[in-house]
């Protein structure tokens, strides 16, 4: 089969590979979509602590059931699911609580085991979701990010009914300012370098969208001078760490989401002295996923305008793009 190997930093070549071998309870998928992640991104530029070439990524997928080994699988031949690409010990204190997500055991597909940047891929069948036929292919697979922003807005314990302020209009800040919307977080407010993804916010009901520029010489209007009792940092670089305790109210929550630096030198005094609750959020639970999965079958995400799809064949071309800015689009997926 071909597949989209990533062999070093900045090196992603469509090669031929062996086919998967199946392990039993495992299920074998053609691939009918896959989305590129931003952490495949700082991957592709050697910025993964977690991802070593030779390695075949992508996590956010869906496909047809093509074959199965063991007699306990519940999926047939033709089957159309996406799939949970974290796996766990389902063993641990942390597992049986619904934290998967932290279990010290879990590993991922595209990261510890090989992705679906590849014709085929096997998966264990127990992390499969059958999904209608009628769902898009792009639209199934955006169920992984979309848990990573549910899972994020999941974790405050206060009424949603506040203000929000996303930093990063890439496909998890586009995620999570239309599950916030959804939710009832408002008014929700964006930033971001690229203008045309900050038009897109505007059309699908972001109050405000502004680039750093803009920030400054806006200062937001007046929300920004007093800040926001939630701020959701969807990017993770230095750069926008800082912005996210600049931009948070005393007291307020400032929600670290994005993976983009592993390390980096904040004003913890500011925060210290604002009293503010500094937060992480990684990945999701089952349930985190199954309800990312239901409000794209329910057609409460909208998808267009904000992504487009290429063949897995280009996804050199598209990585080299996509980390020179060259693509404007939020999301890309890869056809096989």
């Amino acid at each position: 089969m071909k597949a989209l190997v990533y062999n070093g930093p900045e090196q992603l070549s469509y090669e031929s590979v062996k086919m998967p071998e199946l392990q039993h309870g495992e299920i074998l998928l053609q691939v009918s979509s896959v989305g590129i992640c931003g952490s495949e991104l700082e991957g592709y530029l050697g910025k993964s602590s977690v991802r070593h070439p030779p390695l075949i990524m992508g996590h956010e997928f869906s496909g047809i059931v093509t074959t199965s080994r063991g007699t306990d699988v519940a999926f047939k031949e033709g089957d159309f699911v996406v799939v949970n690409p974290m796996l766990s010990c389902q063993r641990c204190h942390y597992c049986l609580s619904g934290q998967a997500n932290v279990c010290r055991k879990r590993t991922f597909i595209g990261i510890d085991r090989p992705g679906a940047f590849a014709e085929y891929v096997a998966v264990p069948a127990h992390q499969a979701i059958l999904v209608d036929k009628k769902v898009d292919a792009a639209v199934a697979s955006l169920a992984e990010p979309g848990a990573v922003c549910l899972h994020a807005l999941n974790l405050f314990a206060e009424s949603p009914f506040v203000p929000l302020f996303i930093i990063g209009a890439g496909a998890i800040g586009i995620l999570t300012l239309q599950i916030a919307k959804a939710m009832g977080f408002g008014p929700i407010y964006i930033t971001d370098s690229n203008r045309n993804r900050l038009d897109y916010a505007l059309a699908i009901g972001a109050t405000g969208a502004f680039t750093p520029d803009e920030l400054k010489k806006e200062a937001l209007l007046i929300q920004m001078k007093t800040g926001f009792p939630i701020v959701a940092d969807c990017v993770g670089i230095t750069e926008t760490r800082k912005l996210a305790i600049e931009a948070s109210e005393p007291g307020g929550t400032v929600l670290f989401i994005g993976l983009g630096h592993n390390d980096s030198l904040l004003p913890i005094n500011q925060a210290i002295r604002n009293q503010l609750k500094l937060l992480t959020s990684y990945s999701y639970s089952a349930k985190d996923f199954k309800q990312s999965l239901q409000l794209l079958v329910d057609g409460m995400i909208r998808t267009d305008g904000w992504s487009t799809a290429a063949p897995l064949s280009e996804g050199a071309r598209i990585f080299a793009e996509l980390t020179g800015q060259k693509i404007t689009k939020s999301k890309v997926f890869l056809i096989p």
